[in-house]
């Protein structure tokens, strides 16, 4: 039996359930049935899940990201360094680019990782400008920790923390750097991920950046960006979307539609918002080595996206 004739019978099935349910009872205790139904569905999507590095498939998916030798990478919004580390692991010779603007997170980022001479540790913040910023939190360290002032009410979360942060763009450092490529950009920046493309647009015009991995989530809904506003921003630098999804699968975005502006949050025992995330790979390389892995490709289990250029390499 085809896999299609499989997934129509289940969603058949599914709709058939929850219509039998709705005619014997149609009512507050339904309609939570049906959320927590969705919600499960969406989870089975990538929307939603673990934050973690180890658990959520990412640090599979980085065993294929980084495959060529001395890679560089540029961690954006590296808090105190779990991605850095398994970076690190992975490709002990990569050279590796860290920003982090919350004074206490950088501090804890200094110890957590290695000397190094490829380690370039950066307390600021990245943006489509240079300039100051305020940096707010409800406490220092904060993993989430932002450029706007988010309302989290909801969440019993206030943001009564404010500290001036400095902001570069990723041009500037570059070219400041002599950095001429990056093999992996990750931004995990609270809502503030749009800039930070931005800031880099003349690296993109020159396809200096081959794989991005970026968060889109809750945090959009205080930064007033959609994900449509993402998409359009990598169709013009001819880079392909795709969202991945926890087994591994990447799901190619050809077109945009409203179903994707997914806001979904989720409250761990950490306190820490779950978004979905955003992967960006060079296309020359990409289908082959998709078609090698098949379905044992992963990447993170919330809602995440891969983006591949037309000309870039790996």
């Amino acid at each position: 039996m085809r896999m299609k004739t499989v997934s129509k019978i289940a969603i058949e099935g599914i709709l058939g359930a929850c219509r039998l349910l709705s005619s014997f009872q149609s009512n507050l205790e339904h309609q939570r049935f049906l959320e927590k139904c969705i919600a499960g569905l969406l989870k089975e999507m990538g929307v939603g899940g673990t934050s973690a590095v180890n658990d959520s498939g990412e640090a599979y998916a980085l065993k294929f990201l980084l495959k060529r030798h001395n890679p560089v990478v540029f961690d954006v919004g590296a808090n105190v360094g779990e991605f850095a580390r398994v970076i690190l692991q992975i490709q002990p010779d990569s050279e590796l680019h860290c920003f982090e603007p919350s004074p206490f997170s950088f501090e804890a980022l200094k110890q957590a990782l290695p000397e190094n001479p490829n380690l370039f540790l950066n307390p600021l913040a990245l943006g489509n400008e240079r300039g100051q910023g305020s940096l707010f939190s409800q406490a220092p360290g904060s993993t989430l920790s932002s450029l706007y002032n988010r309302r989290l009410d909801h969440f019993n979360i206030v943001f009564s923390e404010e500290k001036t942060v400095k902001i570069e763009t990723l041009d500037q450092y570059c070219k400041e750097k002599s950095v001429s490529k990056i093999d992996l950009l990750k931004i995990n920046v609270e809502g503030h991920e749009l800039s930070v493309l931005q800031g880099g647009s003349q690296l993109f015009r020159n396809r200096s950046i081959a794989r991005v991995m970026f968060e889109f989530g809750g945090t959009q809904i205080d930064s007033r960006t959609f994900f449509q506003d993402f998409f359009y921003f990598f169709e013009g630098v001819q880079m392909r979307l795709h969202r991945v999804t926890p087994s591994g699968y990447l799901y190619p975005l050809k077109s945009y539609r409203e179903v994707y502006e997914q806001f979904l949050l989720r409250i761990l025992w950490r306190r820490r918002l779950t978004n979905f995330r955003q992967l960006a790979i060079a296309a020359d390389c990409f289908s082959m080595r998709l078609r090698s892995l098949g379905s044992r490709y992963r990447l993170r289990s919330r809602i995440d996206f891969g983006v591949t250029s037309t000309s870039s390499s790996s």
